[in-house]
């Protein structure tokens, strides 16, 4: 744990650095963490979108305030996963957008907590 530089607004804690996801040790091509979005959900739940498999995959991190992390494969065609957003709805539904490369489609999938 560090605390933020002397030129950062005051904080009355330490930063905390976590590992979400990591890469394969037996892939080491294998990319990330690439093109990430995050927002805090109403509730309070952590999601984070990004990719996976050098944009193959696009996945969904969420750290609910209570209970346990979970990382879930949103999108799962391949070639996606480039400028991905996210956001939440007005009904708690969070909505992922991605960029297709191959085809250059924009693709919107939801998941409803």
């Amino acid at each position: 744990m560090t605390t933020p530089p002397a030129s950062s607004p005051p904080y009355d804690g330490e930063w905390e650095f976590v590992t979400i996801d990591g890469t394969d040790p037996e892939d080491p091509s294998e990319v990330v963490g690439q093109h990430t979005a995050l927002i805090v959900a109403s509730n309070g739940t952590v999601h984070i979108a990004y990719s996976q498999n050098n944009y193959e995959d696009v996945l969904l991190w969420s750290n609910p305030v209570t209970g346990a992390s979970t990382i879930q494969t949103m999108v799962e065609f391949g070639s996606v996963g480039m400028y991905n957003s996210i956001a939440e709805g007005p009904s708690g539904l969070v909505h992922i957008v991605t960029h297709e490369r191959v085809r250059g489609d924009l693709i919107h999938t939801s998941y409803s907590p």
